[in-house]
């Protein structure tokens, strides 16, 4: 039985979800997942404010224009 993952908000789960759903199909590798992970998961201690604005920036950059 696996154990229910935890997230920091209800947002942040949507947003793992999705780019779980795109590693399992390959379109994300493993490094972007281990970031996400890092990000939008619960840890044992207190998550700092300077996190959700490096998430931002992040996921900014990972946009891809559209031809």
């Amino acid at each position: 039985m696996s154990k229910r993952q935890s997230y920091q908000s209800e947002a942040l789960e949507a947003i793992h979800q999705t780019i779980s759903d795109m590693f399992a199909v390959g379109v994300v590798d493993q490094q972007t997942m281990d970031r996400f992970d890092d990000v939008c998961l619960e840890r044992a201690c207190e998550s700092s404010c300077d996190e959700s604005g490096e998430m931002r920036e992040y996921v900014a950059g990972l946009a891809v224009p559209v031809a």
